[in-house]
């Protein structure tokens, strides 16, 4: 933070009118105590208004206003992004994350500190001085290693919170408070509000937190685990199976196969990027396989719209990964350019149309079996008695 008090556009913000006053605030504070370093930074500026601030930035870097109506633009200088606030409280509306007005006249920095998540994401630093301000006690549970929440109606102002509260807990190797476990517990039917896009934020850094099945272990503590299965059941979890986890795709692959839940009911509960439905399907078709063979099949089927399946480490400790791995050397075919006879040969023989795509399904399933090795010779004579076969 040292480098960012002394930058430019703090000091032209810092002396832009007087009394204006400037924080850092949120996760950057709580990543400073914990000795990390922040990917993102937020400051906090008291005393001047959004469109003040932005005049004040323009000569500094770009300045987007998209947040404004939220109270908060993003500034960028030299490719880095700075989120700058004004103190702001939401005021609840409805129920859902974006059913709240946000309100910044006459809001003090600890009334804006009040609608934050955790104690330990309410923590301002002083800009210059780097002074620490913290009015819910968040360094002493920071020391602590404990998750607690800053006022008792934080779940019910943004469920997704309930979430981050277990993702912070696995990431971070922290506690959650008894009253707010008992206060996540009494709302976790209000997850259902949250959009299938936020939600996956969050798994996100729980997959990369590598501490898979004491989120499983503590979303089904919080009654949180009803997302995700839609039934009474808990995940039935294998903590082995947990530790060998590098995406989001193979985390929910491991959660369908181990809990017994239909894959509709991932796409239903999660708006889930293209790579990784392609992945999950890609996933849950070699779980299907029961040998060598049906591996080689799931694998072709799956190249096209996901050929980083030859690259999995998830079915590394069987016979599913070394399946995998003998068509990642290329000792199998992926596609029809590695067959050692070529598309025009079939053509020649008088292949056309649906009956060269049949043969091409009978050669890669014959290959796939073992019945027929990838020469020319062998692949020549296969589609001749599979031709002289139809025609008896």
């Amino acid at each position: 933070m040292e480098d960012i008090v002394n930058k430019d556009f703090i000091a032209a913000l810092y002396y832009s009118k007087q009394g204006v006053q400037l924080y850092f605030v949120g996760g950057c504070v709580r990543d400073r105590i914990l000795g990390k370093v922040s990917k993102d930074i937020d400051i906090l500026v008291y005393g001047s208004t959004l469109d003040e601030i932005a005049l004040v930035l323009e000569p500094f870097g770009k300045v987007d206003l998209v947040g404004k109506s939220f109270g908060v633009i993003k500034f960028t200088t030299k490719g880095v992004t700075y989120d700058i606030a004004v103190p702001r409280i939401e005021i609840k509306t409805r129920e859902g994350h974006q059913g709240f007005e946000v309100d910044t006249n006459g809001v003090s920095v600890k009334d804006d500190l009040l609608r934050r998540d955790f104690t330990m994401n309410a923590m301002l630093m002083s800009i210059p001085k780097l002074e620490l301000i913290d009015f819910h006690r968040g360094e002493f549970d920071i020391a602590d290693k404990r998750i607690r929440h800053v006022n008792d109606c934080a779940f019910t102002e943004d469920p997704l919170r309930m979430l981050r509260a277990v993702q912070f807990a696995v990431r971070l190797d922290f506690k959650i408070s008894v009253k707010t476990f008992e206060l996540i517990k009494a709302n976790s039917s209000k997850l259902v509000e949250i959009s299938g896009e936020r939600i996956v934020i969050e798994l996100e850094k729980m997959v990369k937190s590598k501490n898979l099945a004491d989120a499983l272990d503590l979303l089904t503590a919080t009654d949180l685990h009803w997302y995700f299965l839609g039934k009474e059941d808990k995940f039935n979890i294998t903590e082995k199976a947990y530790t060998q986890i590098d995406t989001l795709g193979e985390f929910l692959y491991t959660i369908y196969r181990d809990s017994n839940i239909e894959p509709s009911r991932i796409f239903e509960a999660l708006k889930l990027d293209t790579y990784t439905q392609r992945e999950f399907i890609a996933l849950t078709d070699i779980g299907y396989s029961i040998n060598m063979q049906d591996t080689r099949k799931a694998v072709f089927k799956n190249m096209r719209t996901f050929p980083e399946i030859l690259e999995t480490h998830y079915f590394d400790y069987g016979l599913k990964g070394v399946a995998i791995k003998s068509m990642a050397r290329g000792e199998y075919p992926t596609n029809h350019t590695m067959l050692d006879i070529k598309i025009d040969m079939l053509k020649h023989l008088g292949l056309e149309g649906g009956a060269l795509g049949k043969m091409l399904d009978k050669i890669f399933d014959a290959i796939f079996t073992d019945k027929v090795k990838n020469t020319f010779h062998a692949l020549l004579k296969f589609v001749q008695d599979e031709m002289d076969r139809v025609q008896r």
